[in-house]
């Protein structure tokens, strides 16, 4: 899906990344696009649908509101913007968020439950996490449901022979 302006223009660069930092944060403290749109002052969910695209800009009255609402500087919504200045401006998130991880629910889940767990536990989800993505390579998500079965198969078909292990 295409994202233009509500004049038919392409969105500024800046502020489609200000949307999306807008939708990670929103989605990191689990509310809904209506409730930030109360949160922040009298606004709809499709308004803030055309901020999180970049299709509108956010004014910035409009962005001190979100970050207050958010609990954050507003400064948050420009890190690693290219170009934007700041005490580092490296493109380092330092407000502890990693972005590319964490622009969908599935991301935020694996990095809450991450953050809830014991270093042990830690070091285990990432050897697991680093293992799935090393060893059975790229995984292909169809709209069709698998069984246990099938999924176990299909995990078995990915491992490496054991035969050939360590024979690099």
């Amino acid at each position: 899906m295409k994202t233009t302006t509500t004049d038919g223009r392409k969105p500024d660069p800046a502020d489609t990344h200000v949307g999306q930092r807008i939708a990670q944060l929103r989605i990191a403290r689990g509310l809904t696009q209506s409730e930030l749109a109360k949160r922040a002052g009298s606004l709809t969910f499709q308004q803030f649908q055309k901020y999180e695209s970049g299709a509108n800009r956010v004014s910035a009255s409009r962005l001190l509101q979100v970050a207050v609402a958010l609990g954050v500087p507003v400064a948050y919504f420009f890190e690693g913007l290219p170009g934007a200045a700041g005490p580092d401006d490296t493109g380092v998130n330092t407000y502890g968020t990693p972005s590319a991880t964490l622009t969908t629910r599935h991301g935020w889940a694996m990095a809450r439950a991450y953050e809830a767990a014991s270093p042990a536990l830690q070091k285990l989800m990432a050897d697991m996490v680093t293992m799935l993505g090393t060893r059975l390579g790229p995984i292909v998500i169809t709209s069709e449901p698998r069984t246990v079965e099938q999924q176990a198969a299909i995990a078995a078909d990915a491992r490496p022979d054991a035969r050939h292990a360590g024979a690099h």
